[in-house]
């Protein structure tokens, strides 16, 4: 009775409602339009919410009209489907037309219809009337669409299907069976499944035609009547045929307009993926988890394969007059009122959002009646699961809403729009041009009339779609249409996307971001391969993410290669398991790759990793899932990486393109697989791994409770936290407290918990956040978010943690506070020393550039001492807060080293860093600092040791921050102004925080300008002066400032900041400096420098590249334009020797010669500079000079043909000049001014090192022979110098002949005339000749011409044929010019060169010295005993001597101390290289020689005694002796004959160059300690332990010989083994702490190097109590 009433009650009021809604449909749509509640669902989106009833109709018959009754319960309660069942074991409607045709049989339409009744019969017969007609199902479906109600069909298939299976099998004679089920087809037996997708599309059609919008397939619980289901699928291998059957299906029902839906318990039966993937487009109806025996996937598996979840709860299930079974009313009652529509099976974290609900009411024995009790039950539970989930029930709104394919679609791509109940309309769309309209079966038109429409996508945007309908109200949708090959990002909000583009930099796309989403492009140089396409067996790959980061072998992300692991694929053939794993040891059992969802870690030597069975989509996919990235081969050049990530800011739809690809965006808010959802949020305090506590409260935490959090701006977390709190070290009681100050809020996840002990600091691996708050999304599920300082709000997840940051206040820095998280160790005065192994120091850097403290006081003064992590330590948060003085403009970072290298875990007060230094373009030195943070960051000043990866490398090393100050302004401050006198103008500006108090007077310099103690302010003895005069402004003077520290003022406005363009460039220098009248302002004045060209000297021809730094600019990013010219800007310029080129890039000159240069060429460059006042430029120039002999290629020459012509190409025929060999053309020659301390000697030029053949790779050629001269002419080669001598170099061979040269001077006189022959054929005896070819010599001085007055010349070289001259045998020979060598090219005795040690050069011909007859004043020496002096009369052309290996000459150059430098002319001439070893007098050189190319080379600075040995392979040959002089010398130098002793010494150092070397020796094992807490005046005992080669000890100056003998077992199991040790004492008094050297000493008596022990001896008892008592007295 109550029930009854109640039902009354109700039914009036939903009676009332339904008049209601009727109204409101007469409205404007815009009526229903509600404002979006941020914290909860939107009505839309509750709109969206499908709220379905599902009636089982197939297994049991029901009437129209108690549909109908069910239809306007339905409607009342605010349900907006019903899903009919009529297909369900047995099939209970049937349509006119059932005729089907299989294989190519047509059954006819009664046949089927019998076979289908009969089925249906035999399952449960209804009576009279077992089947709906097709009249009754049109009227079914007319009435629900007036209620609002769409209907959803269901006919389930390939299971559940009795009736169907059973016609199957009698029409076609086929046993459609699966596993002898009666109610499940064979999905492999291709007979059953024609029949009944023929049959399906059957019904599909018509319900598509009806204006349905889904069609249930039903394909759940597989042939269980008969087996274990889909589990039997899966071992028979059949589970692919299940997926395609059931695809195939869902094809069907697309195709005709609908979205397929399936019961959950078949896709991806058990989570497996075995068969493949079912299509996306299905709508999972998730109904069950389950039971013993049978595991469908889970919900979230499902839903992360892209399918949506209709929630079909078994909890609100209700079985026709269950009393029994799970499925009672009392089981589905409780459900109702309990399980909101929104909770999915299994779903306990609420990961999935469900597009709706469906309750079910199933007829599992269909004999009870459908009474009116059992329609109250269901009609009751229908009501109670509205009104307990009222806020999705709400009234239903007919909307346009898509088939399958959601409101996105691609060009090419279509789509059918229908009206959610199904009404008939009139559809419209806005932009032809997006989008064109067809009906189902009809061709595009303007406007289409039915119940569904097919949108076809055209061109990319976005188009509205509009659909009048019967009832005369208009519904709209707007759909976007994306392009073909347009990327795909669908996210949740605050979720990140990211993609990795290989060589492109997209760093210049800007502008990209918006309301939607946000876009960051990151671009960076990378070493990065090719993607691998598949796996090797034992092939090495690096692993790259999405992000482009690297996997290294801890398993984290690095950013570069150098950093990264390599790899290795390794088989497994194990029990369990065959597959692949990665491991780091190619060999496997090493260090392995493992995985906890989705976080990956290495496992070394335990027994977890991950497999892999290969590559999925390119990716590394593990057995359980979890992508871990992509495996790359890694190239050896860095390229371009850009980097696209994309961050879901606000629900939505946006594109954006990025570098020509459209990226369409679509942003939702449903919640994550794992969010947190519990009704509180802890937060920490802590800083590192202690807990900070509340000096009110004591409490280390705070409990956010959902209710507070629960608005849309949330709650600001540092509202939460103490701004100050207390700490203890290790959170132990008995260590003393410290104060913490409040950093920041950060989330971290569960696998980088900040730990509250050990070493487990995770402060730089959270997510910096400002607020937090519980948030209810469009679904209604509610999860903690936090909100990152960029505005975005992200889901917290299962087991991340938030935590409030605390930092500790610094003395590190005086004027401003700094604040680090890390705590170190001071350096103690008392000598102790302190533990640890690395150092931190902090310096500010002032305006000026000025650096307190100064480096020599950086250490100890302001530095840290930290222990070391073999991991690699970063150093931790860094925080210098700007104050009320000083803003903060950049940190820099700078690395260093301690210059006693030492195991020792101390560092004492003595010890000191060497900073890594540069030199700027300035031309200063300076820290090699990185920057890690400047004020274009827009953040508060921070260095994040972690995040930025900044890291002590090694024990003894240092880091060194340098934080930039630059002054607030403030009417008590200091001014420095620099002035430029020129321009009258200033140059740069800053102030000086001076020390002030309130009650004292304003500082001026008159009184604050200090030198030492004295103030030199106030008229002080250096106003006015210049750097000329005695007492200008000091250096030293300085400023206390605020902070109490002596600021000084630079003078060198290069190195400052601010200063840009010509005031950088170093042509301006200081002048004077002057107080203002109010002592406010310190001005100092500036001038140009008198800029005086500088002189260079060149001695070969090759170009040189001219640095602006040559002129006397010191900064080339100060120029703003250069010229050759003045007047229009000309870049190059032709002169009377050469051409000059400007190289805009790099702001050089490039200077080449075309004619030999024999006076100053001088070189203008005509500069402006960036912000120069000046209107005209500034000129500044070089001189150039010709050295005292200069070396030119062969191109200086002019070359005539037999023929008369001049063209010289490759490959020509004889008596026509050819090109052999490639010339180098990028080679150029050092630039090295007059009088520079690092020249080299005139001469000698690095370009021309490995010259080993031809000079610079090429020579000209020319082969003659009798028919020559018939062409007209002998070919010719041709040059002019000027000078006193000249060398013509060329190639010697067997194939080489006679030349003829005639000099010709200015007065046209030949003034020398003479016949070369160029043949070589010296075998190392004097009398036989080789026709070896291989015995070539390149660069040989074929014709040397010297003694010449200073005058023009002409050389004319001649090449004619001669018979008499032809040693070859072939009728022809050849000549090469490779490269002329010009002396004194300005004249003899220039003195302009003895200011580099090069003047009054006198030269000594030693092939002559050592052949003459008269006084042997050079002597021959042969450590072969092969060869004599007789041999080299014969030897070529007679200007060189020629040494093999062991062979040497020795020869005395008289004592004079006018000598400057002593060089001797040399080269390797075979192709292999020499290696020369001056001994004697000289300056020990010992040089290898790979060049044919003549240089010289400085043996000493003085006469006496040298030999010159040749102990390499090749051939060295010797030229002239070069001797030059301080002062022209009175006579002509020349060699003195070698006294007995002299000769001696020199054979004597010839045999020791050859003498078998020293022994050296290499213990195995040695090491050395001190014993340890030694008192001053105490026994130390010094413990040596070596290896057993070891018979002795060096300990300084005493040796050691006895020793003990000890045995210890190395290694572990079977491979360890006995190793046998010597150990070794010493003991000594304890004086003070001091190095000890030791050395090692075998039985041969070979020292090994020393290593150092240090001995640290602490104070006496006796001194250290004086010391307290002395401290005690005073």
């Amino acid at each position: 009775m109550n029930q009854a009433r109640k039902r009354t009650t109700m039914q009036k009021v939903l009676s009332m409602i339904l008049v209601l809604v009727m109204l409101l449909s007469l409205m404007s749509m815009s009526a229903f339009t509600m404002a979006t509640n941020e914290t909860g669902a939107s009505s839309s989106a509750r709109n969206d919410f499908m709220r379905v009833f599902h009636l089982d109709c197939g297994r049991k018959y029901f009437r129209v009209a108690e549909i109908k009754s069910l239809i306007d319960t339905a409607s009342a309660a605010n349900y907006t489907h019903i899903e009919l069942a009529v297909g369900n074991d047995s099939l209970r409607f049937l349509l006119d037309d059932m005729s089907v045709t299989v294989d190519g049989k047509t059954y006819a339409s009664d046949d089927v219809k019998t076979q289908i009744h009969n089925g249906n019969v035999k399952y449960y017969d209804a009576g009279s009337v077992n089947e709906l007609s097709q009249s009754d199902m049109d009227a079914i479906i007319a009435y629900a669409q007036s209620k609002n109600i769409s209907i959803i069909p269901l006919i389930n298939t390939p299971g559940h299907m009795d009736a169907i299976l059973s016609a199957a099998t009698s029409l076609t004679g086929v046993n459609c069976s699966a596993y002898d089920s009666v109610r499940t087809i064979d999905v492999a037996n291709t007979t059953a499944v024609a029949f009944t997708q023929a049959l399906l599309q059957k019904y599909i059609n018509y319900f598509a035609g009806k204006g349905c919008g889904y069609f249930n397939m039903g394909a759940d619980e597989y042939a269980n009547d008969k087996t274990d289901g889909f589990a039997a699928l899966i071992k028979d291998k059949k589970y692919g045929n299940f997926v395609s059957y059931v695809n195939a299906v869902a094809a069907q029902i697309v195709a005709a307009g609908m979205t397929p839906i399936a019961f959950n318990d078949g896709i991806y039966y058990n989570s497996n993926t075995s068969g493949g993937e079912f299509s996306k487009d299905i709508v999972v109806s998730y109904w069950t988890t389950g039971w013993t025996g049978y595991t469908p996937a889970p919900a979230s598996f499902i839903a992360d394969k892209g399918h949506k979840i209709l929630n079909t709860n078994d909890a609100w299930y209700y079985v026709l007059a269950d009393k029994v079974t799970a499925y009672t009313y009392k089981h589905a009652q409780n459900g109702v009122v309990n399980t909101p529509v929104t909770s999915v099976r299994g779903d306990k974290n609420g990961s999935v959002t469900p597009i709706g609900a469906m309750i079910c009411f199933w007829c599992d024995d269909p004999k009870p009646e459908y009474n009116a009790n059992e329609q109250g039950y269901v009609k009751g539970l229908m009501q109670t699961l509205s009104q307990k989930n009222s806020d999705y029930f709400t009234p239903v709104v007919p909307q346009v809403e898509t088939a399958h394919r959601g409101q996105t679609l691609t060009v090419g791509n279509s789509s059918v729009l229908r009206l959610s109940t199904g009404l008939n309309a009139v559809w419209s769309v806005s932009d032809a041009s997006v989008l064109s309209l067809g009906s189902v079966t009809r061709s595009a038109a303007s406007t289409v009339t039915g119940n569904r429409v097919t949108v076809n996508a055209l061109s990319r945007g976005t188009a509205t779609v509009t659909a009048k309908a019967d009832n005369g109200q208009s519904y709209s949708m707007d759909l976007t249409v994306a392009g073909e090959g347009d990327v795909q990002v669908d996210l949740t909000v605050g979720e990140t996307w990211s993609t990795t583009v290989l060589r492109k930099n997209l760093s210049n796309q800007s502008n990209i971001s918006n309301s939607t989403a946000k876009v960051d492009i990151v671009c960076k140089q990378q070493r990065f391969g090719e993607f691998a396409t598949s796996m090797t067996k034992g092939t090495a790959y690096y692993i790259v993410n999405s992000e482009g980061k690297y996997l290294d072998a801890n398993a984290e992300w690095v950013d570069d290669a150098d950093n990264a692991a390599q790899w290795s694929w390794i088989y497994y053939n194990g029990l369990f398991n065959k597959a692949y794993y990665l491991d780091l040891n190619p060999k496997g059992n090493g260090t392995w790759l493992y995985c906890d969802n989705g976080h990956w870690t290495t496992e070394t030597g335990g027994l977890s990793c991950s497999y892999f069975d290969g590559l999925t989509d390119g990716k590394l996919v593990s057995k359980d899932g979890d992508v871990l990235g992509t495996p790359i081969t890694v190239g050896k050049e860095p390229i371009d990486v850009s980097t696209i990530t994309i961050t879901g800011r606000n629900v939505g739809t946006t594109d954006v393109q990025i570098d020509g690809t459209w990226y369409h965006i679509v942003v939702n808010d449903n919640l994550p697989s794992d969010p947190l959802t519990a009704n509180s949020l802890t937060l920490e305090y802590m800083i590192t791994t202690c807990h900070v506590h509340d000096y009110n409260s004591n409490s280390d935490r705070y409990e956010i409770t959902s209710a507070e959090a629960s608005n849309a701006a949330g709650v600001d977390v540092s509202t939460l936290a103490p701004a100050n709190g207390y700490f203890r070290k290790n959170n132990s009681s008995r260590n003393p407290q410290m104060d913490a100050t409040y950093w920041q809020s950060m989330r971290l996840d569960k696998y980088h918990k900040q730990a509250d002990s050990g070493w487990g600091d995770s402060t730089g691996d959270g997510t910096t956040l400002t607020n937090v708050r519980y948030y209810t999304n469009s679904a209604n599920k509610s999860a903690w978010q936090y909100q990152t300082t960029d505005g975005i709000w992200h889901y917290f997840r299962s087991g991340d943690q938030l935590v409030a940051y605390y930092l500790q206040k610094t003395e590190v820095t005086k004027d401003v506070t700094t604040y680090t998280k890390d705590w170190g160790v001071g350096i103690p005065s008392d000598g102790n020393g302190s533990n640890g192994q690395v150092a931190l120091t902090f310096a500010v850097v002032y305006p000026d550039n000025t650096v307190l403290p100064s480096k020599e006081n950086m250490y100890p003064g302001s530095t840290t001492i930290y222990n070391y992590e073999k991991t690699g330590r970063d150093i931790g948060i860094i925080m210098p807060k700007e104050n009320e003085y000083y803003k903060i403009s950049k940190i820099t970072v700078t690395d260093g080293v301690r210059t006693r290298q030492d195991d020792d875990n101390k560092w004492y007060k003595d010890d000191s860093i060497n900073w890594n230094m540069k030199t700027t373009q300035a031309g200063g030195i300076w820290y090699d600092e990185t920057v890690v943070w400047d004020a274009s960051y827009g953040t508060e000043p921070i260095v994040n040791g972690k995040i930025s990866n900044i890291k002590w490398p090694a024990k003894n090393t240092g880091k060194l921050v340098l934080i930039y100050l630059s002054a607030v302004e403030l009417e008590t401050n200091l001014n420095v102004t620099y002035w430029d006198d020129d321009a009258d103008t200033q140059i740069y500006k800053y102030q000086i925080v001076a020390k002030h108090q309130a009650t004292d007077p304003e500082p001026n310099y008159k009184t604050a300008l200090m030198d030492g103690k004295s103030c030199i302010g106030e008229a002080g003895p250096w106003m006015g002066k210049t750097a000329e005069d005695n007492g200008y402004l000091p250096d030293s003077a300085y400023v206390v400032n605020a902070s109490g520290n002596q600021q000084t003022i630079s003078k060198d406005i290069k190195q400052l900041d601010g200063v840009t363009g010509n005031y950088k460039s170093g042509i301006y220098e200081y002048r004077w400096a002057e107080i203002s009248e109010d002592g406010k302002t310190l001005m100092l004045h500036y001038d140009r420098k008198d800029l005086k060209a500088k002189t260079y000297v060149v001695d070969f021809g090759l170009p040189v590249t001219i640095p602006v730094s040559a002129f006397g600019i010191e900064d080339a990013s100060t120029i703003a334009q250069m010229s050759l010219l003045a007047g229009e800007q000309t870049l190059e310029n032709t002169g009377k020797y050469g051409t000059a080129k400007i190289n805009s890039d790099d702001k050089t000159v490039t200077y080449t010669l075309h004619n030999t240069l024999d006076s100053t060429a001088a070189i203008s460059l005509f500069v402006k500079f960036a912000n120069d006042p000046a209107e005209q430029p500034t000129v500044f120039s070089v001189n150039i000079i010709p050295a005292t002999s200069v070396y030119y290629e062969d191109s200086f020459a002019t070359f005539t043909n037999a023929d008369g012509t001049n063209v010289v190409n490759k490959n020509q025929k004889n008596g026509y000049w050819t090109t052999v060999g490639e010339q180098d053309t990028t080679k150029q020659q050092v630039f090295e001014q007059l009088k520079s301390e690092n020249s080299n000697v005139y001469g000698y030029d690095p370009a021309y090192a490995n010259c080993s053949t031809f000079s610079m790779g090429s020579a000209t050629k020319v082969t003659v022979d009798a028919n020559t001269s018939k062409l007209g002419q002998v070919p010719a080669a041709t040059f002019t110098f000027k000078g006193t001598g000249f060398d013509v170099i060329s190639l010697t061979s067997n194939t080489s002949g006679t030349v003829m040269y005639t000099v010709t001077n200015s007065k046209g006189e030949k003034v020398k005339v003479g016949p070369c022959d160029t043949y070589y054929g010296y075998n190392g005896d004097a009398a036989g000749v080789t026709t070896d070819s291989a015995k070539a010599l390149y660069q040989i001085p074929v014709i040397k011409v010297s003694g010449l007055d200073y005058d023009t010349y002409t050389v004319k070289i001649e090449v004619g044929y001669g018979s008499f001259f032809d040693h070859t045998d072939n009728d022809s020979y050849s000549f090469w010019l490779d490269a002329i060598r010009v002396y004194d090219p300005m004249g003899k005795n220039k003195d302009v060169y003895a200011q580099d040690g090069e003047g009054y050069p006198q030269y000594i011909k030693l092939h002559d010295a050592l052949v003459a007859d008269n006084v042997k004043t050079t002597l021959f020496i042969d450590g072969a005993a092969a060869a004599d002096i007789a041999a080299y009369k014969n030897y070529g052309p007679n200007n060189e001597v020629y040494l093999a290996t062991g062979q040497a000459i020795t020869f005395t150059v008289p004592g004079d101390t006018n000598i400057a430098s002593v060089q001797i002319g040399a080269k390797a001439p075979s192709g292999s290289a020499a290696q020369m070893v001056v001994t004697g007098d000289g300056n020990g050189l010992n040089q290898v020689l790979s060049t044919a190319t003549e240089m010289y080379y400085e043996i000493g600075t003085a006469g006496g005694s040298f030999t010159i040995t040749n102990v390499g392979d090749g051939i060295l040959s010797l030229t002239n002796l070069k001797i030059t002089f301080k002062n022209k010398p009175a006579s002509v130098a020349a060699l003195s004959a070698p006294t007995a002793e002299e000769q001696d010494a020199a054979v004597m150092s010839v045999r020791a160059l050859f003498a078998e070397p020293e022994q050296t020796f290499e213990p195995e094992h040695f090491t050395a300690k001190w014993s340890r807490n030694v008192r001053k005046g105490g026994k130390a005992t010094l413990t040596v332990k070596t290896s057993a080669d070891v018979e002795a000890i060096h300990v300084d100056d005493v040796t050691i010989d006895s020793y003990k003998v000890r045995t210890e077992r190395s290694g572990w199991g079977s491979s360890a083994k006995k190793v046998t040790y010597h150990v070794f004492t010493y003991t000594v008094t304890a004086t003070a702490t001091a190095d000890y050297t030791i050395c090692a000493v075998n039985a041969d008596g070979a020292v090994s190097d020393p290593i150092t022990a240090r001995l640290t001896v602490r104070p006496s008892i006796r001194d250290w109590w004086h010391d307290i008592f002395g401290k005690w007295q005073h």
